[in-house]
């Protein structure tokens, strides 16, 4: 794997390719990778062979926050992006499903002294609306413990697994952000919101009145 992405890496320059970020994403979470300190490591390693600046950058749900090498992984990382889709265990476990325990506080606490750490939140509504829980102490609680340097909403932009679970409108996308910056001040919140959610162009996101 980490001879697949020098190759890359090098074809891309060879292309007079500016690349933004060699990040670790994919078809599931990359935190399940047994050997993602030493991709992480050799990563790192690559990039500062490139003729410009590269960030190593990571999207994952924090699953195994418990193991010092995976929060030593994170932390190595320029851009940790952690998922935070809730900020009380009921609604986390209705929109995430994780087969195995999973404490968000205790996350939290784990990831706390990177201080580096990008929250994502995919906010939904219909069967399951994580407003309220995302607007709620516990998640304003969440994100300062973890010392997020970021916060950033989204919404899907494809069907879920789950049938019932629909987007939020941009306007309560907005709504959602401005409220949020009312109860974390000091950390920012970024909007990101498609015009036309690929995936649901025949749904009409309700709308949110409480």
């Amino acid at each position: 794997m980490i001879a697949s992405i020098e190759r890359g890496l090098v074809d891309a320059v060879a292309r007079g390719v500016r690349i933004d970020s060699l990040t670790f994403a994919g078809n599931g979470d990359p935190s399940v990778h047994p050997d993602l300190p030493i991709l992480v490591a050799a990563a790192r390693r690559l990039v500062r062979k490139l003729p410009h600046p590269v960030p190593v950058s990571i999207f994952t749900n924090a699953a195994r926050y418990s193991e010092p090498a995976f929060v030593d992984a994170l932390g190595a990382c320029d851009n940790p992006f952690v998922k935070l889709d809730a900020g009380d265990h009921e609604t986390l476990a209705a929109i995430d499903q994780p087969r195995t325990g999973h404490d968000a506080v205790a996350m939290a606490e784990a990831l706390r002294p990177l201080g580096n750490v990008i929250v994502q939140t995919m906010i939904v509504s219909g069967r399951v609306d994580n407003r309220p829980s995302v607007l709620g102490p516990g998640y304003a609680r969440l994100v300062r413990r973890m010392r997020a340097r970021e916060v950033q909403i989204g919404t899907i932009d494809k069907r879920p697994a789950g049938s019932g679970v629909l987007p939020v409108s941009e306007a309560e996308l907005t709504a959602v952000a401005t409220r949020l910056r009312a109860s974390i001040e000091d950390i920012p919140v970024t909007v990101f919101y498609q015009d036309c959610p690929s995936g649901f162009p025949d749904v009409v996101p309700p709308r949110w009145t409480r």
